[in-house]
């Protein structure tokens, strides 16, 4: 009976351990089926993770092209400033010293004038001095349209940055620009106060950069003028109506 028991256990333990080989087996194929399906689709998940990184990357790509042609226009806009300013000031700055100079010699003429008027109220000089008359009035008049000639060509300036300047020219002129003169020959101050407008076109710049600039100058006299010359710059965006707007008449 101990042993038909023993036969048993032996039988029992043969088939479970037989079973449990099975099982293993099958559990072994199964597990190989679910790691074959895992790299599947691991791997097709990989081939969509590569797609999102291209477009990712593709993305990245477009907006650093977009960022560095921000930027590139941004530096252009400021060189464009940058260059409205600098231009500005120069031809201001041309405008104005030639104004000056205009001034001071066309004073130094009139004296010259009244020198000559004088001597030839004179007896035995008027000839000689109708004939120095004569001779300083061919130059004060040459020296005058080679003013206006400056004002209108000049590397500085384009013509409608001048029209300010020459339409406050100091002395009195006619509607042919030529002086407008007293019995003597001697010019006629047009205002001992006046102000000359300077505004350069500004449609290819920010507007909250562009400005005007203006000059007063003030003489006391026809021979001594003792010039005064103040200037300053006005932002477009500071006053409203202000003597900047094209069309001001001063």
């Amino acid at each position: 009976m101990t042993l038909l028991n023993y036969l048993i256990s032996l039988l029992i333990i043969v088939l479970s351990v037989l079973k449990s080989a099975d099982l293993f087996i099958v559990s072994d194929k199964k597990l190989n089926k679910l790691q074959g399906q895992f790299v599947k689709r691991t791997k097709q998940l990989h081939g969509n993770q590569k797609g999102n990184i291209s477009l990712v990357a593709g993305s990245f790509t477009t907006i650093i092209a977009a960022f560095m042609l921000f930027m590139c226009q941004k530096m252009k806009l400021d060189y464009r400033e940058a260059q409205y300013r600098s231009q500005s000031y120069l031809c201001f700055h041309y405008l104005n010293t030639q104004s000056e100079k205009y001034i001071k010699k066309i004073s130094f003429f009139n004296w010259a004038l009244k020198t000559a008027f004088i001597y030839q109220s004179t007896g035995t000089g008027a000839a000689s001095g109708l004939e120095i008359s004569k001779n300083l009035i061919l130059a004060r008049n040459i020296f005058h349209f080679n003013y206006i000639k400056n004002l209108t060509t000049n590397k500085y300036c384009q013509l409608t940055e001048t029209i300010s300047y020459l339409e406050n020219i100091p002395y009195q002129t006619n509607a042919h620009r030529d002086l407008v003169t007293n019995f003597d020959g001697t010019t006629i101050i047009r205002n001992r106060k006046w102000t000359y407008r300077y505004l350069k076109n500004y449609h290819n710049i920010r507007k909250k950069f562009a400005f005007c600039l203006l000059s007063d100058f003030s003489i006391n006299g026809n021979f001594f003028p003792n010039l005064n010359v103040s200037t300053r710059e006005v932002g477009l965006t500071d006053l409203v109506n202000s003597k900047c707007l094209p069309g001001f008449q001063f």
